[in-house]
């Protein structure tokens, strides 16, 4: 299977798991009863509104087929609406580049959310993200460029860096699938991110990417996106409730 198709295709089950899912949360017989339970903050039943201890587990993104990574997170709740967290991300392949030879990366996301809804189990979220991924490359570098003409190329071990900043806007929902104890959660959004790629420790070169008909340069200062560029994101998540 091609990489496009591969990426397709995660995508598409990403989308399909999450309308399925939310739409059972939202129609379900079963879900509707089960939201008319006691309040658990009254002791009459069990939600997830009280002051707990939440970790995370993102299961896709092993499967992610750009950026495969390993993503863990930590939540608490210190009111039966507010809560803060933050998730953190190990980059472990990266195909953003076909000729990288050696990946690695982080992203680190924390947020604040507020939880809505009867039972608490709808929220809305602010999350600041973070990503940094270093390829490691061994190609042809441009070195000593002046006026974007190099005196020479040099076949060599170096890095193309990628940073990634912005924030995140979303919605999602809270469903328990074992004992009060083990939830599954889905969510949607929308945000910002501003992106910059440079050359560490390479000065004065010029590495270019050829894709296609078409070649790009990437400079060994960083070059920064003027505008920010707009994102639409969605995840589930494996939640376990510590107490």
């Amino acid at each position: 299977m091609s990489l496009s198709r591969s990426v397709a295709s995660y995508f598409f089950l990403v989308i399909y798991l999450l309308g399925v899912n939310m739409f059972a949360q939202l129609n379900s017989p079963l879900v509707k009863a089960t939201q008319k339970m006691p309040n658990y903050r009254e002791g009459k039943g069990q939600g997830m509104i009280d002051k707990v201890h939440l970790i995370k587990f993102h299961p896709l993104g092993l499967a992610d087929p750009l950026e495969t990574n390993l993503t863990l997170g930590y939540e608490r709740k210190w009111h039966k609406s507010w809560a803060a967290g933050i998730e953190f991300g190990k980059i472990l392949y990266s195909r953003k580049f076909a000729e990288a030879i050696k990946n690695r990366g982080t992203l680190y996301r924390p947020y604040i959310r507020y939880y809505v809804g009867k039972n608490k189990n709808q929220f809305l979220e602010m999350e600041f993200h973070y990503k940094v991924a270093n390829n490691g490359m061994y190609d042809f570098l441009a070195k000593d460029v002046v006026n974007n003409i190099p005196s020479y190329t040099q076949l060599q071990n170096f890095t193309i860096r990628k940073r990634a900043y912005g924030m995140h806007f979303k919605y999602g929902l809270i469903q328990n699938i074992a004992n009060h104890k083990l939830f599954l959660e889905e969510n949607v959004g929308f945000g910002f991110r501003y992106r910059k790629i440079d050359l560490p420790n390479e000065p004065n070169s010029v590495y270019r990417v050829r894709s296609g008909f078409s070649t790009t340069s990437i400079p060994s200062n960083s070059r920064d996106e003027e505008i920010p560029l707009p994102i639409f994101n969605m995840a589930l998540k494996l939640v376990y409730k510590v107490n």
